[in-house]
């Protein structure tokens, strides 16, 4: 493969999950000895920082970014139209281009043939242009094998499915710090058992968050005592404001 160009219609950098999943992927290529180009539209960003910086990768690959319309703050409509422009606009600057199309956008498969697509979650119901996607995609890659038998049972051939479940970079949870210290450092108490999560407060009725502070609030109001603390990193300052 002369090389891989990864077509994500995304800010770049940004605050949510899936720009790390993004940058991660694209290092992990470039490791495995692939030339890698990120290509991404040129959005207003209120993160004024490096990529590779903020996500603390290896400046082992290229990204481009495409000058587009920004149009997502218009809602769906506005989405739906900055990624028709930036998808053709990805196709201009592609044609003649030797190499792969890898992306986790389904809609890059109305622009592009032969493309390595990359699958998180599949609609309950799914439309026949999504379909049509599918199939025509060279390899599908997903998370779990549920996903691969749902794909499968939609009439995908299973020989181009490849689960490759979500991966961890364990060098960044390996702290030469014992639990006790962690807490003492952190402020923590030492006699509780913690519930934590961290992450995104963005959407709480699909990350769980409302959930959470509900079941909180549930268990401080037991007759009888749980010793647990509830601890939630992460979120914007806007989002903190709302949990509170």
């Amino acid at each position: 493969m002369k090389r891989l160009f990864y077509i994500a219609n995304i800010r770049m950098p940004t605050e949510r999950a899936h720009g790390i999943q993004v940058v991660k992927m694209c290092e992990a290529f470039a490791n495995a000895g692939v030339s890698v180009e990120l290509v991404v539209p040129s959005r207003l960003n209120s993160l004024q920082r490096d990529p590779f910086e903020y996500y603390g990768v290896k400046k082992n690959f290229e990204i481009t970014r495409l000058p587009v319309l920004d149009t997502v703050s218009f809602g769906r409509v506005g989405f739906w139209f900055e990624s028709f422009l930036f998808f053709s606009a990805a196709r201009l600057y592609l044609g003649g281009k030797e190499g792969r199309v890898y992306t986790r956008e389904e809609a890059v498969g109305l622009f592009f043939r032969d493309i390595f697509l990359e699958l998180h979650t599949i609609p309950r119901s799914a439309g026949l242009l999504r379909k049509r996607i599918w199939r025509k995609a060279r390899v599908l890659f997903v998370i779990t094998h549920l996903l691969k038998n749902e794909l499968a049972r939609e009439g995908i051939d299973p020989q181009k499915i490849k689960v490759v479940p979500d991966a961890v970079d364990l060098a960044q949870f390996d702290i030469p710090v014992s639990k006790e210290e962690a807490r003492k450092r952190l402020g923590l108490p030492i006699d509780k058992r913690i519930i934590l999560y961290t992450g995104s407060f963005f959407l709480y009725d699909w990350k769980g968050v409302d959930v959470l502070l509900e079941a909180a609030e549930q268990i401080k109001d037991l007759k009888f005592k749980i010793s647990a603390l509830f601890v939630l990193v992460g979120g914007s300052d806007k989002e903190i404001a709302a949990a509170e």
